[in-house]
């Protein structure tokens, strides 16, 4: 997988992942935890911008997480209106 002149980068954080694959940047790999099985998600990195946009990102520059937020709060409504359905 690694070439010895690349650098990568890491991230257990999806939404991250997410938000990293939207400005191009490339996934290289995909592991597994051992023991408490979380995904990692390896980077090919871009050194000179990671900084930033890892900044950019957790600070919602981009309002990216404004958008994670209220699709998660879609998809609550969702379960909650399927389980009214179902008498749950």
């Amino acid at each position: 997988m690694a070439d010895k002149k690349k650098t990568y980068f890491e991230t257990k954080d999806i939404n991250l992942t997410a938000y990293l694959m939207t400005l191009s940047y490339k996934i290289v790999d995909v592991n597994r935890e051992k023991g408490d099985g979380r995904t990692v998600f390896v980077f090919e990195d871009k050194t000179s911008r990671r900084v930033g946009d890892v900044l950019a990102f957790y600070n919602n520059k981009g309002k990216f997480l404004d958008y994670v937020n209220a699709w998660k709060d879609a998809k609550n409504l969702l379960h909650n209106f399927n389980s009214d359905l179902n008498g749950k």
